[in-house]
Parts: C-alpha cells; structure tokens; sequence
C-alpha cells in the first residue's frame, strides 16, 4: 500500500466513524424528544378521559400520572445533554426522578403503605410499579455517574437500567402478566427509548494537542479542546495521531 491509498483509506475510516457518530446522537436526541413529548400522549388521556390511551389493554395495569411525569422531567433534562457533555441543570433534573424512584422502591422493601407517600397514589390510580420504579433510579444513577466522570459504571448500569423494559416487552409478547407487573404497554414502549439513551448520547471526549493543529471550533460538536497533556492522565482510553511532516 502506497503512501496516497493510505491517506485514501485512513480518510474514509474518519468519515465512516464520523457518519456513525452523528447517526447515534441524532438517535440519542429523538429518543429523549420522543420521551418528553410521548408522555404528554397519557397526560392527554387523563384530561380527555380517554381509556384506551392510558390503558391499552382493557385487562393490563394503567398508566400512572407520576410515572408521565417523570418521563417528561427526564426527558426534557436530556434535551439539554450534548453528545458528549451534561449540564448541572440536567444533571439535577434526573438526580429528582431518581430519588423520587428510590423512595418508591423503599416503601416497597419495607413495607410502608402508599398513602404515606401522597405522591405515589393519585385518584386511585394506585402507586408506581416495581419496573417503572427500577428503570427510573438505574438510568438516573446511570447519568449522574456518567456526570460524576465514571463512564465505564455509568454503561453498567445502564444495561441493568434496560431491563425492566425489555422484561416489560417479553411479558406483553408473551403474555405473561407476572413479567410486565403494574408497568403499562405505553410505559413498557416510552421505557424502552428513555433507558436506551445513555447508550446513545455518547462518552466524554478531549482532543489533546498544540494550538496550531487543534480544529476551529471543536467545541461546537461537544468536544472538549486543551492543550495540556495532563490531561490523558485520567482519561479511560487514549488515542494518539501519529503526525507527518509531509501531511501537515
């Protein structure tokens, strides 16, 4: 292989990872759309009085009035979530569901009856369930570890943070009520779109190197930029561009 099939192939690679980058923040934006705004589909069938909207099968569990709401806090907060890089404010905004979910989970471990937390029992609807509660606290302490600079526990949990959906969706197929729980086909569907998310708004990215060679406005793509070489000490993965003098 000559010296211009070289530069040929290595041009095409950076264009065939660049294309599967925007591909998957794309997909990482219409999920989190697709979570705030879906929602707003069972908030609407509490107002109109539409059963089929926020209980699909006339024998299948409701969907809560809570759990939409804390789709719709989530989802807006990862509206804000560049591909590489939260916002406090976003960050805050998932810590909320998360505890919010903690308590439910809590209440369920130690046996404190749903009245005591008003939240939790609107109308007589009746409380959040169990694999609504999990996916919630999971993907949310998925978020504020990505937050915190813990990528590789972050992805941990987030698989962990899928399965209440997917289990939810196995159920349904299959209709094994035991597997769905109190979880609703709309929640088990939003569900699925709103856990996959940490997967798809991608890693924490630095591009290291001297002022000349660093490209104008990197940032804007939610890259961070520095010229400190100290700072591939903390990073999970390095890769370094061997620089030529004929190719500069």
């Amino acid at each position: 292989m000559n010296h211009r099939t070289s530069i040929w192939f290595e041009h095409c690679n950076e264009r065939r990872a660049e294309r599967i980058s925007r591909a998957l923040m794309r997909a990482g934006r219409l999920a989190a759309i697709f979570t705030a705004f879906g929602v707003c589909f069972i908030l609407f069938g509490y107002a109109s009085g539409a059963e089929w909207i926020v209980r699909p099968l006339a024998d299948g569990p409701i969907s809560h009035p809570l759990t939409a709401l804390l789709f719709i806090v989530g989802g807006t907060a990862l509206l804000f979530v560049r591909p590489f890089w939260m916002p406090a404010a976003s960050a805050a905004a998932l810590i909320c569901v998360g505890v919010v979910a903690a308590f439910r989970l809590v209440g369920i471990l130690f046996g404190v009856p749903d009245g005591r937390f008003f939240m939790f029992d609107w109308g007589g609807v009746g409380p959040i369930g169990v694999h609504a509660a999990t996916m919630f606290l999971l993907v949310s302490t998925s978020f504020t570890l990505r937050y915190l600079g813990y990528p590789r526990s972050s992805q941990a949990v987030a698989v962990a943070g899928m399965a209440p959906s997917l289990v939810s969706h196995t159920g349904y197929l299959y209709g094994t009520a035991i597997f769905y729980g109190a979880m609703s086909l709309t929640t088990t569907i939003i569900g699925l779109a709103f856990s996959a998310t940490p997967f798809l708004l991608g890693a924490r990215v630095a591009l290291v190197g001297p002022p000349p060679l660093l490209p104008r406005g990197i940032e804007e793509m939610g890259c961070e930029a520095t010229t400190d070489i100290d700072a591939t000490g903390a990073a999970d993965n390095v890769y370094g561009l061997r620089m030529q003098k004929e190719r500069m």
